[in-house]
């Protein structure tokens, strides 16, 4: 039996949260249905809150304006690059997803340790 089907989903979701890293959560979500099931439902809040967390270590910014520049070299489609004068604002729901897909596979790079993603 799954022990997470015992938990209140806000539990579940918490939890999801508190790994942090893309690869915990993905362990965890294969180990476990109940948990993949929370993922698939909550996966934008999770995504959402852990760019909080480490954006909100960041204080000079400087991380964040990297990460929206791998987002954008990562983008092959011409016509998603602003033009010259227009700003991008911070984080809106395709960012989120873009970045959740985008995360795993920075975070497999050999020779690269995350332990706050």
């Amino acid at each position: 039996m799954d022990f997470f089907s015992r938990l209140p989903a806000t539990i579940r979701m918490q939890i999801l949260i508190d790994l942090g890293s893309p690869a915990c959560i993905r362990r965890l979500i294969r180990a476990s249905p109940t948990m993949l099931q929370q993922h698939t439902v909550d996966r934008h809040i999770v995504v959402q809150e852990v760019l909080r967390k480490l954006t909100s270590l960041d204080k000079t910014q400087g991380l964040f304006q990297d990460a929206m520049a791998l987002l954008y070299l990562a983008d092959r489609n011409p016509q998603h690059y602003p033009t010259t004068g227009e700003r991008k604002t911070p984080l809106k729901p395709q960012d989120y997803h873009i970045l959740s897909e985008t995360l795993p596979s920075i975070e497999a790079a050999p020779g690269l340790q995350t332990s706050i993603i």
